[in-house]
């Protein structure tokens, strides 16, 4: 995956940012992380149909047009309008079989293995609502205007068809739900008026790019979670609550022990991944869930077993109650889940932060997960190096973006390892104030 941002927050532009398997963000504070981690997980949950795209939900909370917008200065002002675009793969085999159910395989081969979407906002009530979104595939795909009027145009080799709209009722653009476009896509033939509109060159465009859009979408990931930087704070007793991801890990207590009572199999591979990373990292050597009643809905407590004795969570060091959530979800978590965490190195000893970088690359080579983890770590920016160095990993799964401000605009330089896991591409500004604290300490004068 590539994305690209345009006025949007802090960024003027940001062009094609390549995705890898390990994207690691480092910068100043407030250079744009988290809020392109914002918009990363608001791109992604646009297009899935068990999520709501939102600006504002832990824990992202951007605000209102006036705080998304960039802000050039000067004449320039506040953007009109902010845009983001992605570059994907198509799930080919799923559309190649979809497409010889009714006899369209011949349209297939005139496509490449990768789509673009984009899309743009505009200022609505002083909130971003959508103006344009365009899918495109080769010579097939889709534009939808939705800033005054709702327009929708399929097109297609030599075709471009106009899709009525007048069906559309209860559209509101501040909502940001694109399922009444893949409506009209599906039943389009239904809505095209005229003598053609039941003959083959209309339904077939039609149903192709509707399934094409649909062989895109699935290559998304499955599943996108976002921490926030500081997380829940540990309790003596907890009581039954939901499993829905939290961006602070409330939900873990009582994920884990619905995983120990319901879950044999799933609990035997948290507890031993667990295990294995406190154990290496010196945290402790085991998290077990004890029940304080009988029933399934009864209090319960967090044990964590360390040098022989086990203590309650509360009673232990902070850095297990804050690791945990993310342990947990990473391991629990569907293959091929993204997730955007933020600084999960908080409270932990440069020890455990080089092991966490560490529980990284086994569960994304195990999982096949997406991680984006913005840090002020060196102890887990440099362990990846390591991992990478001795083979553990591969150094073209791991990407490195600096994020530097410049004025009113911050630029994203994406750096990558070579095969002795040494930074490549780094401008003169990385680093450059380690450096000179360096010097300093050393009695050199820069």
């Amino acid at each position: 995956m590539r994305i690209s941002v345009t006025d949007f927050r802090c960024f003027h532009i940001a062009n094609d940012i390549n995705v890898r398997p390990i994207n690691i963000l480092v910068g100043e504070n407030s250079a744009g992380k988290s809020s392109f981690l914002s918009a990363v997980r608001f791109l992604l949950d646009l297009f899935r149909e068990d999520a709501k795209a939102t600006f504002n939900r832990d824990p992202f909370y951007l605000g209102s047009y006036e705080q998304i917008a960039h802000y050039r200065g000067g004449r320039f002002g506040r953007a009109k309008e902010f845009g983001f675009s992605f570059t994907d793969r198509v799930d080919l085999p799923h559309l190649e079989r979809r497409q010889r159910l009714f006899d369209r395989i011949d349209l297939v081969e005139q496509l490449p293995e990768e789509q673009s979407t984009d899309i743009s906002f505009f200022n609505n009530r002083s909130q971003p609502a959508i103006s344009d979104i365009t899918f495109k595939c080769g010579p097939f795909g889709f534009s939808a205007s939705l800033k005054d009027q709702i327009s929708l145009k399929i097109f297609g080799p030599g075709i471009v068809l106009d899709i009525p709209t007048k069906r559309v009722r209860g559209y509101d653009p501040l909502i940001y739900d694109l399922s009444f476009v893949e409506f009209l896509i599906r039943d389009g033939r239904f809505l095209l008026r005229g003598p053609d509109a039941d003959r083959s060159p209309h339904d077939t465009l039609l149903g192709f790019v509707y399934d094409l859009y649909q062989s895109a979408k699935r290559t998304l990931p499955r599943e996108v979670v976002a921490s926030a930087p500081v997380r829940s704070k540990p309790s003596r007793t907890y009581n039954p609550g939901e499993s829905i991801p939290a961006a602070d890990g409330e939900h873990i207590p009582f994920v884990l022990s619905q995983i120990k009572e319901f879950d044999k199999e799933l609990w035997t591979e948290v507890a031993r991944t667990l295990t294995q990373f406190g154990k290496a990292s010196g945290l402790f050597e085991a998290v077990n869930v004890k029940r304080l009643s009988n029933t399934e809905s009864g209090p319960f407590q967090l044990v964590v077993s360390s040098g022989g004795s086990k203590s309650n969570i509360i009673d232990v060091g902070y850095g297990v109650s804050q690791c945990l959530p993310i342990l947990t979800d990473l391991i629990r978590a569907p293959a091929r889940s993204l997730f955007l965490l933020q600084q999960p190195e908080v409270h932990l000893h440069p020890k455990a932060q080089a092991e966490l970088a560490t529980f990284f690359t086994q569960i994304v080579k195990r999982k096949h997960h997406t991680l984006f983890v913005e840090t002020h770590s060196d102890h887990l920016i440099d362990r990846m190096r390591t991992e990478a160095r001795d083979g553990a990993f591969r150094p073209e799964d791991i990407s490195i973006l600096y994020f530097h401000r410049k004025g009113h605009d911050v630029k994203i330089h994406s750096l990558t390892l070579d095969g002795k896991g040494n930074i490549q591409g780094a401008p003169p500004s990385y680093r450059q104030f380690f450096l000179t604290e360096e010097l300093r300490s050393l009695g050199v004068k820069s």
